[in-house]
């Protein structure tokens, strides 16, 4: 069962993280979400990039709350995006997912102690 996107390459620029992702037709978060035109969940992209920033910064524990959250475009099987997370001293997590350099989607996640 494959549960997260193949991660192509990673680059670090200060506080800035930037992640290459391959989405495989194959992923869990395909199934159900709609059949007949898979696509990538909004709950999703937020659990991932919540994921990576813990993996890539030292977060707070505590999830308080989301912020300037959009969806613009539709991610489906097979999409190559690009994940940019960038974190804070206030404890929130900026993220942006980016697809051939057109914006996808973003948001802002807070963290508490």
């Amino acid at each position: 069962m494959i549960t997260e996107p193949e991660i192509l390459s990673t680059t670090r620029d200060g506080e800035t993280v930037h992640l290459s992702l391959r989405l495989q037709a194959e992923l869990e978060q395909f199934k159900g979400h709609f059949d007949g035109f898979p696509m990538l969940a909004g709950v999703v992209q937020v659990d991932w990039a919540i994921q990576q920033g813990r993996r890539h910064f030292t977060l707070p524990p505590n999830f308080k709350r989301l912020t300037a959250l959009k969806f613009l475009r539709v991610i489906m099987p097979g999409n190559e995006l690009q994940l940019s997370l960038s974190h804070n001293s206030k404890g929130e997590l900026d993220f942006r997912y980016l697809r051939d350099g057109a914006t996808v989607s973003s948001g802002r996640v807070l963290f508490a102690d």
